[in-house]
């Protein structure tokens, strides 16, 4: 079974690092930020969302 996380402030400094590590052990990363200024590994198990977390509804997010 996959372990799943959601990180928001992932473009940030420490955002980015978690991203990074959790992937390499595996994790099925759901990273949110209103922009992204660091680079990121392309992998399936990452999934990048650029939007204002302020700007969705508790619908928006009922899936993770």
């Amino acid at each position: 079974m996959v372990k799943k996380i959601f990180i928001t402030g992932a473009g940030g400094f420490i955002g980015s690092e978690l991203v990074l590590g959790l992937n390499k052990l595996k994790y099925e990363v759901h990273a949110l930020d209103r922009f992204f200024s660091y680079p990121f590994l392309s992998d399936n198990n990452t999934y990048y969302y650029k939007n204002d977390l302020n700007k969705f509804s508790r619908k928006n997010l009922k899936n993770f």
